[in-house]
């Protein structure tokens, strides 16, 4: 991913979010630094040091970070791997609704995953999925299933998690390309 797209992905959640949530994205900073990634928001604060922030720039909830690791601990799965899933998914709008019945943060199917998700103790009805930590739990609870059966192959995994054929595909080249950017500390796997 290259710095050009990073940009631009700030600067799309950045007007966005504000646009619907009406959050001003103004930084106190007199000297910003002219990378948004440098310092990247708060969606995911680095309030207990973990910081997977991946971009996006709203501020509820302030324990996102904590829920994230929480989620990805449980379900034993790389907290980066659910981050990136959010940022990619929904932009961190735990109220969105996918064109397919897909809901919050993680964009959860509940047509697909309602009834593995009741019988683990996640969610017991589709509305929960707009809860942030019953998302991101039934986010990293999918997440680890996929990971599973692609053999703890990456590209395998996402692309299981969106579902299978040439967009699914494309979409797992993506995360794999975010994952990298943000989770390894050379940017390549």
């Amino acid at each position: 991913m290259t710095n050009r797209t990073r940009i631009h992905i700030a600067a799309t959640v950045a007007i966005a979010v504000e646009a619907v949530v009406g959050w001003h994205l103004v930084s106190d900073d007199p000297d910003p630094d002219p990378d948004p990634f440098a310092d990247r928001g708060e969606c995911f604060p680095d309030d207990i040091d973990l910081g997977y922030e991946v971009g996006c720039r709203v501020t509820p909830p302030a324990d996102m970070s904590e829920a994230i690791a929480r989620a990805a601990d449980e379900f034993d799965i790389d907290p980066w791997m659910v981050a990136v899933t959010v940022h990619r998914e929904s932009g961190c709008d735990q109220y969105a609704l996918g064109s397919a019945g897909e809901i919050g943060l993680a964009q959860v199917n509940p047509s697909v995953w309602m009834g593995t998700l009741r019988r683990n103790g996640i969610a017991r009805r589709p509305q929960e999925l707009y809860d942030v930590r019953t998302n991101l739990r039934a986010s990293a609870y999918v997440l680890s299933r996929a990971h599973r059966a692609a053999d703890g192959d990456l590209f395998g995994t996402f692309r299981r998690y969106n579902g299978s054929g040439p967009k699914a595909r494309k979409y797992a080249r993506e995360q794999v390309s975010a994952y990298a950017s943000v989770a390894l500390p050379d940017g390549a796997l």
